[in-house]
This record gives C-alpha cells, structure tokens and sequence, in this order.
C-alpha cells in the first residue's frame, strides 16, 4: 500500500457519509452544504455531488489534497496528518497551521521552504504541535459559531489521525 493509500484508506473511513445513501449528506448545519465521501459542494461546485463517484471522490483527494498540499514531499507521518486535515479544513487553513509549526512564512500554501522547515524538526515535535493547534482551531471555531454539534466528532477525527500518525513515526 502507497503512503497516498494508507492515508485515503483513514479519510475515506472518517468521510463515509450516509451509507445507507450512498455517502451522501446534506445537514443543515454543516457549513459545506451537499456532500459525498468529503467531498462538499462548498469547496468543490464544479462537482455534481449527488452523481459523484467513490472513484472521481478518490481522485479529487489525489490531486486536491495529497498532491496539492505536497503531501508526498513530506515525512511519511506530517504528510498523513496535513492530508487528513486539509481534506477536514482545507488546503490553505491546514497549510497556515503547519507552516506556524515549523515557523515557516505562513501563506497557506505548501512549497519547498514549508516542506525543508518540516524536514529540519524532529517529527514526533511537528506532530504534537500540529495536533494541538489542529484541536485549538476547532475549539475556536465552534466559539465563534457558537455551535458545538460538530466538536466532539473534529476532535475525535484529529486524535484518531494524531494516533495512526505517531505508528507511522515508528515505521519511517
């Protein structure tokens, strides 16, 4: 299995949606509107999400999210966690806490100054930290929305991602 496979394997569990319609959801509440295996029509409106494919789904987080965010230039584990939170935050959200972490300009987007700041710390460090502004920007963000229903599940997602990130530390 390809480090890209491992990660999509994890995103595609957490992105399930409604299985009984085809993964497919559409919550009131949920600020991305309509969405299929992650994907939202919010960040994707060039997608008929209802007609999406688990296939077309998996090759949007290849392209999107692994490849775009430089994912696979990455430390086997900071690539995994920056791919599971950029699929739940978005490339340039996940982009700016990395690049906090690693003390890097920050911008968003991930290109060789970003990635060799990652690679100069010790990966059990960048995840840590990573993990932890993860949580404190869910925790903001359900304050300043003053709606807590999605919280519990955002946090419970990082820790699980935070967990088969540290196994993949001990792998590398």
């Amino acid at each position: 299995m390809t480090y890209f496979e491992e990660a999509l394997a994890f995103v595609m569990e957490k992105e399930g949606g409604n299985r009984k319609k085809g993964g497919f959801t559409d919550d009131k509440d949920d600020a991305g509107g309509k969405t299929k295996y992650g994907i939202s029509e919010k960040a994707h409106p060039e997608v008929d999400i209802k007609k999406l494919t688990r296939k077309q789904a998996e090759d949007i987080y290849l392209e999107k999210y692994w490849l775009g965010n430089n994912c696979h230039k990455m430390p086997h584990a900071v690539g995994f966690f920056l791919f599971d939170t950029s699929v739940n935050l978005g490339n340039g959200q996940a982009g700016e806490i990395l690049q906090r972490v690693v003390d890097a300009d920050v911008d968003g987007k991930i290109g060789d100054k970003t990635i060799a700041a990652a690679q100069m710390i010790e990966v059990e460090t960048v995840l840590k930290e990573f993990y932890e502004m993860r949580v404190k920007f869910y925790e903001d963000i359900a304050e300043k929305r003053n709606n807590h229903k999605y919280l519990n599940g955002w946090l419970n997602r990082a820790s699980d991602c935070f967990e088969e990130a540290e196994k993949l530390v001990e792998v590398e």
